[in-house]
């Protein structure tokens, strides 16, 4: 303790001490004159006696403290000074790691975000998810299945959770909200606390509420934007689709949703379905997955062991939850029941991202790599241009472990600045990225906010970085020899070298501007692809009726009111309802069955049935190949249909399609309509369309049947109004209000252009194409920047050569030869290391190619392109320089 005080009164006790020591050595003198010697020779002999006052001096501050600390303050203060006298050089350094530490702090929060943050609940490990999944696809749980699993799981206890429709009505105004139902149970299972309040349990999540009645807990951003945070909102009532319910408490701040990626405005009993499907429940239906099962192991129990259990009582589940057969071993017979890691909730978000989020790490890690071969290359340049300081301090008694310390202890503390500067790029490119991520999307909730976790990594990063960049030209200071470098204008550089760092920044740089090249390349090919559809001047709008309970022929007649009023409506070329928009990631299937004109019959599961009003091809600008489209005239004349050019090929292959029936046929009952062939199922052809993208635009199109519905029973419909109009401003706003002229009690419709829906739908090429064409960009810049200044100091060093060579006459190209020759040696192995390297790399991110390939020769040739050009514009100014050298002056300045 003495000696840490004495840390913070240091500079008080050393001027005592000085006072002591001089006040002794004045004793010492007088005592000497007093024996009659004198003065001036008293002085000398004091000294002498005394001994070395400073390293006296330095001893008994030792005894105080510990002297590492004072040495390391002191090494610490000299190279603060000598990186203010190099301010360029400082500042270059701190921007070059700050922009390679903030790409990968970006990509790293985001990865983390997505991929590997746990629930913000106790012990989270202990979480299991229960899934259902084909390999490929987890669609989550239905109601029944749900039910079993609860009641036959030994390991765990289990909660549900769901999303559904809820409004919000206030006064005269209604309002869609984010929602979630989840099982009374729930907040047990996830051992979560509400921020206030208190939480529902299994009494409460029952038919009606129970005696109190529904009862719901919100979001704190919802609370904190609605309600201002006021804790007074406890006991208040809400209308949530027609429905009263009390607010009894508020979710934790840091909680949106078991599902990643969403957030949550209210809370409300899975048994509150009833009010959202009062005809088509939900709630114990086989045939909707729409259920986020997860579980709490007991104590001394696995992940293990619950798969084990699982599998035991899985065949028992699936006949429980669908006792006709009719769906779990219909179309869903390839689904399984499973068992994972919980831990993260469920995240489709982890599904759609995570080789992309992988590829970006991969090609910032490339960068930052860039970034410390740069780095290397100014300090291998700032040691050459110190190579005489350090030989100074050398012969002055500097050891070499002094030096390597002195230059590493400059490089950390550029580190530290790095470190600084690249996570506050790194949070703002983070929440850039969760922005373009959301954009034309719901509910998007992804916290990147820095953590422990992201800033122990990003310092990490940045340290090593800096460690390993400033390595080799701490050991070349410490090589230093005095008795050379203080006869000869040699730098330390030009003895051990360092150009090889060109064939590094080279290589790495022909990874990045391939891989930029191959992604670009997918989303122009994504974007400027024909989907089958004609996105311009198209409005979709997405109506949510608040009354649930009303009959099914005031809801039909509503919305023909509504499509009438907007088919007249001046502007509006062109309206229709339709079943499932497309490009929204909705998964529609049905079974189809069709016998061609040799008898033979062509079964389909794989259809994407479309149901849909007249003029649902002049709204979507689909094109009619072969016969006509649906037309008014076809209400009430029978049921006809028009097939997508693929589907007519499967059904009737080599004939002509129209005015044959096909048959709508389910689940394992297919084979035996197959071979009835029911007339009550039967639809005629009446045109062929163009195929058409539904799910995705790298998938292959889907092969599509159009239903036309009659007027009366579209109440069955989705709720999907698109409208084609030369001014989609004023559609929307036309839209919008006869919604509320014709159903008052229905939320206002949600909008969107189809264009933004196009948009939306590539994200992830989006995101993989800016990023991957700015790293691209960046490496290019550091490689171009890396190369003039070696290539400058090249020039330098080589001076007094090229003016002897000039002044026994060689000409000025082959001076321009000896320089570029070795730079072009360096170029020509970076240029086939980082052919090779892109292969690989190529490979990496083959799932995320469309329209092109890794193999792609044109790809490689314009990568090349790109470095030689930069190459090109980096050595001119250099070999410019080194061609105009005046012999005689370079001479005489040597």
């Amino acid at each position: 303790m003495n000696r840490f005080r004495r840390m913070f009164s240091r500079n008080r006790m050393t001027a005592d001490l000085s006072e002591e020591m001089r006040q002794h050595l004045d004793e010492k003198i007088e005592a000497l004159v007093a024996t009659g010697m004198p003065r001036e020779e008293a002085i000398h002999a004091a000294r002498r006696a005394f001994g070395n006052a400073t390293l006296t001096e330095q001893r008994s501050r030792e005894v105080w403290m510990w002297p590492w600390v004072e040495d390391l303050w002191a090494d610490v203060k000299f190279a603060l000074r000598q990186l203010r006298k190099s301010p360029g050089f400082t500042v270059t350094v701190i921007l070059t790691l700050a922009l390679g530490i903030g790409a990968n702090t970006a990509i790293f929060s985001l990865t983390y975000a997505i991929l590997l943050q746990s629930l913000p609940v106790a012990n989270p490990n202990r979480l299991v998810r229960y899934t259902f999944s084909d390999g490929s696809m987890d669609i989550g749980q239905s109601g029944s299945s749900y039910d079993e699993l609860r009641r036959r799981v030994r390991v765990a206890d289990l909660m549900a959770w769901g999303t559904a429709p809820l409004t919000r009505t206030s006064k005269d105004s209604v309002k869609e909200i984010h929602r979630a139902l989840m099982s009374g149970n729930g907040f047990a299972v996830l051992q979560l606390q509400p921020y206030i309040g208190r939480s529902f349990g299994e009494q409460d999540d029952v038919p009606g509420g129970g005696p109190h009645g529904y009862q719901a807990l919100l979001g704190y951003d919802y609370w904190k934007s609605a309600f201002q945070k006021d804790p007074n909102v406890l006991g208040r009532t809400l209308t949530i689709n027609g429905r009263a319910v009390t607010i009894i408490g508020v979710l934790p701040q840091n909680f949106g949703s078991v599902n990643r990626g969403q957030t949550t405005d209210i809370v409300l009993p899975l048994a509150f379905d009833e009010v959202i499907h009062p005809r088509h429940p939900r709630r114990h239906a086989p045939n909707f997955m729409w259920l986020t099962v997860l579980g709490r192991l007991h104590a001394g129990e696995s992940l293990q062991s619950a798969k084990s259990d699982l599998a035991a009582i899985a065949p028992q589940v699936r006949e429980a939850a669908d006792p006709t057969h009719i769906f779990l071993d219909g179309f869903f017979k390839p689904f399984q029941y499973g068992v994972s890691e919980g831990r993260m909730g469920r995240s489709d978000l982890a599904t759609t991202y995570r080789q992309p989020l992988l590829v970006l790490e991969l090609l910032a890690g490339l960068l930052l790599a860039l970034c410390c071969a740069n780095l290397a290359l100014l300090l291998l340049a700032r040691s050459s241009a110190r190579s005489h300081e350090f030989a100074v301090r050398s012969a002055l008694g500097a050891s070499r472990g002094t030096l390597f310390g002195h230059v590493l202890l400059e490089v950390l503390l550029l580190g530290c600045a790095g470190v600084l500067g690249g996570l506050l790029l790194g949070w703002l490119l983070a929440h850039s990225l969760v922005a373009l991520l959301a954009d034309g999307a719901t509910a998007m909730r992804i916290d990147v906010a820095p953590n422990l976790v992201v800033f122990g990594g990003t310092a990490a990063a940045a340290l090593l970085t800096a460690v390993v960049a400033g390595l080799f030209p701490a050991i070349l200071a410490s090589r230093t020899m005095p008795a050379m470098d203080l006869k000869q204008a040699q730098t330390a550089t030009k003895k051990i070298g360092g150009t090889w760092i060109v064939s590094i920044q080279i290589t790495l740089s022909l990874v990045l501007t391939a891989s930029a090249f191959w992604l670009g390349s997918t989303f122009l090919h994504l974007f400027l692809k024909n989907s089958g559809f004609q996105p311009q001047h198209v409005v979709f709008s997405e109506f949510n009726a608040l009354d649930t309970k009303i009959p099914p022929a005031q809801v039909a007649q509503e919305k023909k009111e509504i499509l009438a009023r907007v088919e007249h409506t001046p502007g509006i070329q062109a309206a229709t309802w339709m079943s499932v928009p497309p490009l929204e990631g909705d998964y529609s299937r049905s079974s189809f069955v069709a016998r061609d004109q040799h008898g033979a019959v062509h079964l389909n599961m794989e259809i994407w049935p479309e149901w849909v009003t007249a003029e649902y091809f002049a709204a979507l600008g689909t094109r009619i190949l072969e016969g006509r489209g649906f037309t008014q005239q076809d209400n009430g004349a029978g049921a006809v249909c028009v097939l997508s050019a693929s589907a007519a090929a499967r059904f009737f292959p080599g004939e002509d399609a129209l005015g044959k029936a096909i048959y709508s046929a389910s689940g394992d009952l297919a084979e035996e309509m197959a071979k009835s062939f029911d007339p009550e199922n039967a639809c005629r052809v009446i045109g062929i369309a163009e195929d058409a993208h539904f799910s995705s635009l790298k998938a292959a199109p889907e092969q599509s049947v159009y239903k036309l519905i009659q007027s009366d029973k579209t109440s069955a419909l989705g709720m999907t109004l698109v409208v084609r109009a030369a001014d989609t401003a004023s559609a929307i706003r036309e839209i919008r209000n006869i919604a509320h002229n014709v159903s008052p009690t229905s939320a206002a419709p949600q909008t969107s252009l189809f264009t933004e829906m196009v948009d939306a739908s590539l994200r992830q090429e989006r995101l993989l194409v800016r990023l991957s064409m700015g790293f691209s960009a960046l490496a290019l810049l550091l490689t171009g920047v890396g190369m003039f200044g070696i290539l400058a100091r090249r020039v330098t060093e080589r001076t007094r050569e090229i003016g002897i060579r000039m002044a026994f006459g060689a000409p000025r190209s082959a001076v321009l030869h000896m320089i570029l020759f070795s730079t072009g040696v360096q170029v020509s192995i970076g240029l086939v290391l980082g052919t090779v390297c892109a292969v690989y790399a190529g490979r990496t991110m083959h799932g995320l190619l469309y329209g092109t390939n890794a193999g792609s020769l044109w790809i490689y040739l314009d990568s090349v392109a790109a470095i030689v050009l930069i190459c090109m514009l980096a050595v001119f100014i250099p070999a410019r320089r080194a061609a105009s050298i005046d012999p005689m002056q370079a001479l005489r300045a040597e």
